[in-house]
């Protein structure tokens, strides 16, 4: 499942960094490009989305370094793998995205007909990135077409798999998902 869904996050960290300063980078001029990196993008005058992105990226890459970010997040790109994805792909694109505008439907032509393209439509309160706000709805729709795809088990390979025997204690006419104790929202 890709939610949302990207085909090269290398290249939308280079566009959100600019054009300037990745003439910075591409000259492989490390100080001065961290220098105004921190400068536009750690600005407490600067928005917050814009800093957080920064700070979350080289946290979640492990560097203090804006030029190393841009560096790392240049491999992670689907481009030299997915023509190795043999099997449904569940892609997220979110209406309104601002970060990842196309992204998904990058991804889904490329995976072809392993990708399943479903677009949260803001009009359903699920139309932004990472369908902030509405998660539930977003995994509701993400589990049924979950369910829909292993329900159709085999037919992938070409052949079904054996039927589910019974659960430990249970009588062999009970099927396993009637008989999973179902959620109730932690009230009980």
């Amino acid at each position: 499942m890709a939610l949302d869904g990207v085909w090269d996050f290398g290249s939308i960290i280079k566009n959100t960094f600019g054009p300037d300063l990745i003439k910075v980078y591409a000259a492989g001029d490390r100080a001065k490009f961290d220098s105004l990196a921190a400068a536009r993008f750690l600005d407490p005058q600067s928005p917050s989305f814009l800093r957080w992105g920064l700070e979350q990226g080289l946290w979640a890459f492990n560097t203090r370094s804006p030029f190393d970010l841009v560096t790392r997040s240049a491999n992670f790109s689907l481009e030299g793998v997915v023509h190795k994805i043999k099997t449904p792909v569940f892609v997220g694109e979110a209406e309104q995205d601002p970060f990842y505008a196309g992204e998904a439907r990058r991804l889904a032509s490329r995976l072809g007909k392993w990708a399943h393209l479903h677009e949260f439509k803001a009009k359903d309160a699920i139309g932004t990135h990472s369908a902030i706000g509405a998660l539930k709805q977003q995994n509701q729709v993400v589990l049924d077409w979950f369910q829909r795809t292993i329900s159709e088990r085999g037919k992938y390979r070409g052949k079904r798999g054996p039927e589910p025997g019974p659960e430990p204690g249970q009588s062999s006419t009970r099927s396993r998902r009637h008989s999973s104790p179902r959620f109730d929202g932690g009230t009980g």
